[in-house]
């Protein structure tokens, strides 16, 4: 199994990416990952490609925009949304584990799965969501989208909903409330 990124699809061309779509990257992360793919393809007879997509969740890198953000917000601290109306498919870390868990139990051969919540939401909804649940006013000013970053959205998990019966069970507000009480 190889994790890999929703980054490899570069700017959505639709308002929903599946695994059938070709991937384009914008910049160097979603390239090595695109790349790191095409490593695995060539040298495994039997693997499984994950694409999740804005994994968030207790554990999460404090550098990463969830507990970056959490953290901004509960020491009173501006943040600073550059591309505020740019959509992400939001996923909870458990959700992805469980995907994770159903490719392990029924071993698909040589497959790709968009593993996330199948659900696009804006940087600044995003945001808002988590100042309401930390009863702030929000602190916060709107940059551009920084040059190289892909225009983005949800990612298509039907293909993962029917050959693996993944469900992923966090909406964004329920996820955040689980990764908000864990870091309390």
């Amino acid at each position: 199994i190889y994790i890999s990124s929703s980054m490899v699809y570069g700017n959505w061309t639709k308002t929903i990416m599946s695994e059938e779509d070709n991937p384009s990257p914008t910049n160097m992360y979603g390239t090595l990952k695109l790349l790191s793919e095409q490593i695995v393809k060539q040298y495994h007879n039997n693997y499984t490609i994950v694409r999740p997509s804005a994994v968030y969740g207790y554990g999460d890198d404090k550098r990463r925009v969830t507990q970056l953000f959490l953290n901004k917000i509960k020491n009173d601290e501006s943040i600073v949304l550059q591309g505020a109306d740019n959509l992400f498919d939001f996923t909870h870390v458990d959700d992805v584990a469980h995907g994770l868990q159903l490719i392990c139990n029924s071993d698909p051969k040589n497959q790709t799965y968009n593993i996330t919540k199948g659900i696009a939401r804006s940087l600044r909804y995003f945001t808002d969501l988590l100042y309401e649940k930390l009863n702030k006013n929000p602190d916060y000013t709107v940059e551009p989208i920084p040059e190289n970053y892909p225009i983005r959205g949800a990612l298509d998990i039907s293909k993962a909903q029917e050959e693996l019966k993944y469900d992923p069970k966090f909406d964004l507000s329920k996820g955040l409330d689980d990764t908000i009480s864990k870091y309390q």
